[in-house]
């Protein structure tokens, strides 16, 4: 399932519908990038932010870690830490 929904991650990244941030006590991040797609079902993008500074690109890093869709109950569930863009 998962390798055929792999085709949206670009689109849920630069047109998300909400981000969602939240943050660790060990300095990292993690920015959960949702969109919806009609009435039943949620694509969830989690991307963790590394809030270091790597030595060749000085700059953060983001790393997506996985990708998921969900029924409209189970992504109640995904959408959590601070709302941080709505469209």
């Amino acid at each position: 399932m998962r390798d055929k929904i792999f085709i949206n991650v670009g689109d849920v990244i630069k047109n998300p519908d909400e981000v969602w941030m939240t943050y660790y006590k060990n300095k990292s991040a993690q920015y959960r990038y949702v969109k919806f797609y009609g009435d039943k079902k949620t694509m969830i993008v989690p991307v963790d932010v590394n809030m270091g500074m790597d030595e060749n690109n000085k700059d953060n890093l983001l790393k997506i870690k996985t990708w998921f869709l969900l029924d409209k109950e189970e992504e109640k569930n995904k959408r959590v830490g601070v709302l941080i863009y709505k469209k």
